[in-house]
């Protein structure tokens, strides 16, 4: 069980937070109506099973309920690359490495915000952060060991292999994250845990992908093409509005994705909001 005001982990049996004294009661905390919950709801719920077309409207539904926490959570990784314009040399590649490190960082409290929402907590920024962060060794050990493996499948690329080889390993391992902050598991418990889910749902998690992806398309295009008239009269002025228009966009995957991993839950363990409060 982690704080509900801190996010420090405790034992599932805590009545205090080991950390801030916190009571440790997931009921304690004031919850609005989310799309699942109705507001006076106090018993177990089912989540219903989503087509295409409903997650795509979930997703921006959800955005739409906390469109400032979602964009702060995706907006923070960039500060580090902004702040790089303005230095060189070792500060320069320190300040990458920290955003590299936040952007895992914001992916895991893009999955605790969604998840908060869905089912009517707050979308506390920190709060988020400092869930996120409980499992940073956690998150990063499993970025590293899916980034070596889609590196060797790009490599043998060039013997035809690696090309289906490396869409499947993607699929396949694409909510690890969300194994790691939901359920809790190591990194490389987590890559089994996340292919184990999408066994039997390969193609249908692809094509949502794809539609996904091809959403993103469009939505970004115009904000490139802005992006690029503001970068002829300034250069630093173009990187800030693709920057920003980037974490604006960027919600929609952690969204969209968490929605998935629920979905996929759903339909083949009975996933419910109780075992999703977080």
């Amino acid at each position: 069980m982690f704080c509900t005001r801190c996010g420090h982990e405790n034992p599932d049996e805590a009545r205090f937070c080991a950390s801030c004294g916190a009571p440790q009661s997931i009921d304690d905390e004031p919850r609005e109506a989310g799309p699942y919950r109705p507001l006076l709801h106090t018993g177990p719920a089912d989540i219903p099973v989503r087509d295409f077309g409903e997650l795509i409207s979930e997703t921006f539904s959800l955005y739409g309920r906390a469109v400032g926490p979602f964009f702060a959570i995706a907006f923070i990784p960039e500060l580090p690359n902004l702040l790089s314009f303005a230095v060189d040399g070792l500060a320069e590649g320190l300040l990458s490495l920290l955003s590299i490190l936040l952007g895992i960082v914001s992916a895991g409290a893009s999955i605790v915000c969604t998840c908060r929402v869905i089912t009517g907590q707050s979308a506390d920024v920190a709060v988020c952060y400092s869930r996120a962060l409980n499992f940073l060794a956690r998150l990063f050990v499993a970025s590293l060991l899916i980034f070596l493996a889609l590196a060797v499948s790009v490599l043998l690329m060039l013997v035809i292999v690696g090309i289906p080889l490396f869409f499947y390993l993607v699929v396949a391992w694409f909510f690890t994250p969300h194994v790691i902050i939901l359920e809790r598991l190591s990194a490389v418990d987590a890559l089994r845990r996340s292919r184990d889910l999408v066994r039997g749902s390969w193609w249908r998690v692809f094509g949502i992908g794809i539609g996904f992806v091809l959403l993103i398309f469009a939505v970004l295009i115009p904000a490139i093409i802005v992006a690029g008239i503001v970068t002829i009269a300034s250069p630093a002025l173009g990187t800030v509005t693709f920057v920003v228009a980037g974490a604006l966009v960027a919600p929609i995957v952690s969204i969209g994705s968490t929605l998935v991993y629920i979905d996929l839950r759903v339909r083949k363990e009975g996933y419910n909001l109780d075992t999703l409060a977080l």
